[in-house]
């Protein structure tokens, strides 16, 4: 009997090829894009899984509530917090610094440009980081151990043993001899911990500076709990602990305005290390988040358009029923149960589910290198094979089956031999069913075009917006300088090598830290209140050079000694927040410096607000100084638009004679700016693409909904047709109910959809309005897209000749 069920359906399966192709490439479709979305959601939300003492882990947050009844939460930490905490709490086992910082290593003849992270010793015990040599307790017992990972190891020393060997990293505050003592496996990709080298606590450049500095925040803490510890509990004895080390900055900030006036205005909290990835309200952290709205979405569509899929075959397999009306009569009559009916027709459903499978498995293999490139994370099926996802991936056989293959075999089994038989059969399409099928699936299409519009035009919107400077055609050098006062010497150097080349170089300059560099927020108290900015050094030019507008005072001048140290330069937001009334020429900035400039340095210009931080946050309070303290770590270099790769050949070799032993690492300024929403761009494709997919499967089940339609109307179209109704006629009849259906989907999507966009861009600063005509587009879209599909299968019944459907009548 089985035997019998297989040979019939290969034989109906080969003889409608057509339909077989459409079910089969349709259900394989939505099976390649629900498993690709499925295995980035999952990658997604294994991040930092891996360690063993996941559960124990935490990070320290301060959240800080503000006056407008709001909270923000800050990740980065004073550097004497772990330590303090450790000691102060029992219920903690260990406290871990992880500060990050810049510079380059020398081996040899080698010279590159690294990061580097710097912490406690007890780093490799606390996280499940594998050390291919060395031991996790003794690699940082001594401050001139480093910890190097795999591709380190073989980038400096390629087969050579690397441990014992002495590197030179140097940063902006000098150079360190270091001995390798231990080599890490390459974090995995699911890791919010990224490195390359590994260095002691001791040796980041502001150590000694910040070690005792409650209100430094520029680096990351983390604590292992013991055994036992509850996170509440520790968490409910934190008020007095901030209070001891933070009540007078909270008093302070208080004063001001900043924060509310309240005893828990300053909140010291624990994030477990498994939310740290996708939780986007914890501002200024070195490691990188995602929005969980973006893969909460993401696996809504992996559902929705895997269920589009499956009803479309549910659809396709409805509209074809009525060819097979007369054999379901002959086979009953000839004696076969219902069960039998059901069996045969559900097993066909079964087959096809199958070939739908393995097909759309191999898709998702075909189509995963080109995923895996705009994703850019190490993506492979495989990782799908284990837990929830295996269970899901082996379940997909039969629940296809069943959703795809159950409903037209139940319903073509229900047929009465006799009313087939004298073709009385009546498929009436305009059922909830079907009517709600349209709705469904149209409504999520229209969703997902204005989703994608809108992030497509806030992507747009952050390109063409005018930053406040020119960043064109700006090439970043790092000095490797800093205050030693090296990087102003190079670029004094480069300047002079580079003015014999004007028609290619036209202007040098330098800062501390060029565009997208992780400038730290520094504090300072400024007239008894505890002030912040960005404070970063500068060259003389560096206004001219990118275009920044003064507004009122002066640039730096080389006529004026004091200008060196005694001179700053504010933005206007810093007006802005620091409450200053004119005049502003000629204040003094108490509280910085003081040590070297009694009663701080005198505010000389105040230039345009600019962009020198990403559109997600709004522009900072920033100080702009010459203080030789800073130094300059980025050289800017605005080269010609013609011939830009010859012109950096040239800025090569005139370095390579003036820093033979620094490496040459630039980047184009633009670019640094672009990497900022390198996210926001994989997002906008990964759901611009899924639109396209779910767009597809959705006019292939309105293709399906159109066949059912124009079949069970065959003979309704034949008598108009005989009574003299045009093709437009007959045309229109069959559209205008989808239209109708259609229209009902905007009411449906809009609603969802304006929510949805309006999450999105909040997590933008700087947005677009939402404006009414890209919902109407989309819905506009969403309504040419069914016309097409329906007018095809409408043109060619409405062509039929009436004779063939009025022959038996």
């Amino acid at each position: 009997m089985l035997k019998n069920y297989l040979k019939i359906a290969l034989r109906n399966l080969v003889r409608q090829k057509l339909y077989t192709f459409i079910i089969v490439f349709g259900l394989a479709l939505g099976v390649a894009c629900c498993l690709l979305i499925l295995l980035f959601v999952e990658h997604e939300w294994s991040f930092d899984k891996f360690h063993a003492k996941q559960d124990r882990l935490f990070r320290a947050i301060l959240a800080e509530h503000k006056t407008d009844g709001g909270v923000q939460h800050q990740a980065y930490q004073p550097m004497p917090l772990a330590p303090t905490l450790a000691d102060e709490f029992p219920e903690i086992e260990r406290g871990m610094r992880v500060f990050t910082g810049g510079g380059s290593v020398s081996y040899e003849d080698k010279h590159f440009a690294e990061s580097f992270i710097f912490v406690d010793p007890a780093f490799f015990e606390i996280f499940s980081f594998p050390l291919l040599q060395g031991d996790p307790v003794k690699v940082l017992a001594e401050p001139n151990g480093i910890v190097l990972t795999q591709r380190m190891a073989e980038k400096y020393f390629g087969e050579e043993e690397a441990i014992g060997k002495q590197l030179l990293t140097k940063n902006w505050r000098g150079q360190v001899e270091v001995i390798v003592t231990g080599i890490a496996e390459n974090p995995p990709d699911n890791s919010s911990l990224q490195f390359d080298f590994v260095m002691h606590i001791t040796k980041h450049p502001n150590y000694e500076r910040n070690l005792t500095r409650w209100t430094n925040f520029n680096g990351s803490v983390y604590v292992l709990l013991k055994d036992g510890a509850a996170r509440e509990t520790l968490e409910s004895k934190f008020p007095a602990f901030v209070t001891a080390h933070w009540g007078d900055m909270r008093k302070r900030e208080q004063e001001r305005g900043a924060i509310a006036k309240r005893e828990d205005a300053l909140q010291l909290r624990l994030q477990p290390l498994t939310a740290m990835h996708l939780d986007t309200s914890v501002g200024s952290a070195h490691e990188p988040v995602s929005n969980p709205m973006y893969a909460m979405i993401l696996a809504g569509i992996a559902i929705l358009v895997l269920a589009i899929a499956c009803i479309n075959f549910i659809t396709l397999a409805l509209g074809r029923s009525t060819s097979r009306a007369r054999e379901v009569g002959m086979r009953k009559v000839l004696g076969a149960f219902r069960r039998q009916l059901v069996r045969q027709f559900g097993g066909e459903a079964l087959l096809l589910s199958a070939l739908a499978l393995v097909l759309g498995l191999v898709l998702a293999e075909l189509f995963l290198p080109v995923f895996r490139q705009f994703t850019q994370k190490e993506l492979a099926l495989q990782q799908l094979f284990g837990g929830w996802a295996l269970l899901a991936v082996l379940g997909l056989l039969p629940l296809i089956g069943l959703l795809a293959g159950g409903y037209p075999a139940a319903f073509i089994s229900r047929f009465q031999p006799a009313t087939v038989l004298k073709g009385g059969l009546k498929l009436r399409q305009k059922t909830f069913f079907t009517r709600a099928l349209v709705v469904f699936q149209f409504g999520l299409a229209i969703f997902l075009i204005v989703c994608a519009i809108f992030i497509t035009r806030q992507q747009q919107f952050i390109a063409s917006r005018n930053l406040g400077y020119n960043p064109e055609h700006v090439i970043a050098i790092n000095s490797f300088g800093g205050a030693s006062g090296d990087g102003s010497q190079k670029m004094l150097r480069l300047r002079e090598a580079l003015a014999a080349y004007p028609q290619q170089v036209l202007s040098v300059t330098g800062t501390s830290a060029a565009f997208n560099k992780g400038w730290d927020l520094n504090s300072f108290d400024h007239e008894g209140v505890e002030r912040s900015a960005f404070i970063f050094g500068v060259d003389y030019d560096y206004l001219d050079m990118l275009g920044i507008k003064l507004v009122s005072g002066r640039n730096f001048s080389r006529e004026l000694q004091s200008d060196l140290i005694n001179s700053v330069i504010v933005n206007e937001n810093f007006v802005r927040e620091y409450g200053w009334q004119e005049p502003i020429i000629g204040r003094r900035l108490s509280g910085w410096n003081d040590e070297k400039i009694p009663g701080g340095p005198t505010v000389i210009g105040v230039v345009q607000d600019y962009h020198f931080l990403s559109l997600h946050r709004r522009i900072q309070p920033a100080v702009l100084l010459m203080d030789p303290d800073f130094g300059i770590n980025d050289i800017l270099v605005r080269v010609s638009a013609t011939h830009i790769p010859a012109t950096i050949k040239l800025i090569e070799e005139k370095w390579r004679t003036l820093a033979p032993n620094t490496p040459f690492d630039f980047t184009f300024v633009n670019e640094d700016l672009q990497r900022q929403y390198e996210t926001d761009q994989r997002w906008q494709k990964i759901i611009s693409y899924s639109t396209v997919f779910a767009v597809l499967l959705a006019g292939l089940g309105l293709f399906g909904l159109a066949t059912l339609a124009a079949t069970s109307r065959t003979k309704e179209i034949g008598i108009r047709k005989v009574l003299g109704a045009s093709v437009a006629r007959v045309v229109t009849l069959l559209s205008r109910e989808f239209a109708i259906l259609v229209l009902l989907a905007n009411l449906v999507a809009w609603p969802l959809a304006y929510f949805t966009v309006g999450k999105v861009l909040q997590n933008y600063a700087y947005r677009i309005d939402m404006s009414w005509w890209v919902f109407t587009l989309a819905g506009g879209m969403a309504l040419l897209i069914a016309l097409l599909t329906v007018s095809l299968q409408a043109l060619k019944a409405a062509l039929a000749n009436p004779v063939e459907a009025l022959r038996y009548e």
